[in-house]
């Protein structure tokens, strides 16, 4: 063979290698895009789950009149906010980790992200935690069991009129199904009162003991009152409000104590007096106003907001992601408003003494429906431009400083 045939022979195999490796390049493109569609779908899917969620149980909360039963509901309903903001949360800071890892480079982010959701997959799935099981639609006792196969507990069971499942059967839980949990946790469930049942209010179910508190055609106020303070086991409270007050007695003409901080407190006790919920603190201290502690914070009109207030929103939001927290300081970022063409409120951030800080990357505005929207710079060529992304939904004028 001569020289010719050899360099011939040679440069088909580099031709053919070649060939190969633009193959699994597109392999690999078209997988991430495919992949892509389906995070995308599955995050929607999600996210509609937390919205079905909380609408559910504002709609229960609108519908019961009794306080312990209000007050139930209302925990339930600031448990399944609470997910949906920390959900809202990582999501976004994920974008902004995917948007720094494209810049890397097209190939080498589609391989490792594809090995990275696959490896994270793995990894989240501790033998720790289990999944709560599908209870909608299915009978308390059938609940029970399914949760106790899961190695789980069962929390607290209210009854509330007007579901859309029959009577007896489960319509909401807290946590929602789906969601992973420690094993051993409790699940808190709601579930439909038969029409022909009295006022049924709390019932607590523990691995020691079930009680139920209802009120029978002869009972007076005053037994009722007695039975839901009897019914209650010890439970945690976050409290985020300023100026809540202690009080030595359950009544609001009751000596004030103090002002209780923000923080987690154990209530021990509950009774109902003056068209109020009353929870005595573990710590002794006195009562207080469990109704006065779910009271909404007033929220504001988005489109109308001033520079300070639209500033103010901006530094709260990037102050909740962990790599502005790690890096800076809220005395070291500048801020700056101005309304564009399109008739949209912007905000541009800058940290004037980080010469590697990105401004593209943490851009802000104002969208039609009065939302906070932060921006996705995207490099890969095919999609290009800024994509836009809602970071907060409401603005909250007492806990935005």
């Amino acid at each position: 063979m001569n020289s010719f045939e050899k360099q011939q022979r040679h440069n088909e195999k580099i031709r053919s290698m070649n060939a190969q490796a633009r193959a699994m390049s597109a392999q690999a493109i078209a997988l991430q895009k495919q992949n892509n569609i389906l995070q995308k779908e599955h995050e929607r899917q999600i996210e509609k789950e937390f919205k079905d969620r909380v609408f559910q149980l504002r709609l229960h909360l609108a519908q019961v009149t009794d306080e312990s039963q209000r007050f139930v509901i209302q925990q339930m309903l600031s448990e399944a906010e609470e997910d949906y903001e920390n959900y809202q949360r990582e999501q976004a800071e994920k974008r902004l980790a995917d948007a720094k890892r494209r810049k890397i480079g097209l190939i080498i982010s589609s391989i490792v992200a594809v090995l990275g959701m696959v490896g994270l997959y793995f990894v989240y799935q501790d033998s720790s935690q289990v999944t709560v099981p599908e209870l909608y639609g299915i009978e308390l006792s059938e609940a029970k069991d399914l949760l106790y196969e899961e190695g789980l507990k069962v929390g607290t069971i209210t009854e509330v009129s007007g579901q859309s499942v029959q009577p007896g059967m489960v319509s909401v839980s807290s946590p929602s199904s789906g969601k992973k949990v420690k094993r051993g946790s409790a699940v808190n469930l709601i579930i439909a009162k038969n029409v022909d049942a009295k006022d049924t209010t709390v019932v607590e179910d523990s691995s020691t003991s079930e009680v139920a508190t209802s009120k029978t055609a002869g009972s007076s106020q005053a037994s009722s009152q007695s039975q839901v303070g009897s019914a209650v086991q010890s439970f945690t409270v976050d409290i985020k409000k300023q100026g809540l007050v202690i009080r030595q007695e359950p009544s609001l003409s009751g000596e004030v104590v103090t002002n209780i901080e923000p923080g987690t407190y154990t209530i021990v006790e509950t009774t109902q007096k003056e068209g109020h919920s009353w929870g005595r603190l573990k710590s002794g201290q006195g009562w207080i106003s469990l109704t006065d502690l779910h009271n909404p914070v007033p929220q504001v009109d988005t489109k109308n907001l001033t520079t300070d207030q639209v500033k103010a929103w901006v530094m709260d939001d990037l102050f909740r992601r962990s790599v502005m927290i790690e890096k800076y300081r809220k005395d070291q970022v500048v801020i700056s408003v101005h309304m564009a063409e399109d008739g949209l409120v912007y905000a541009d951030v800058t940290v004037p003494s980080d010469p590697n800080f990105e401004p593209r990357d943490w851009s802000y505005r104002i969208n039609s429906r009065g939302e906070l929207e932060a921006s996705e710079y995207d490099t890969d060529p095919e999609q290009g431009g800024v994509n836009w992304y809602v970071a907060q939904h409401y603005y909250l004028e007492n806990s935005v400083n």
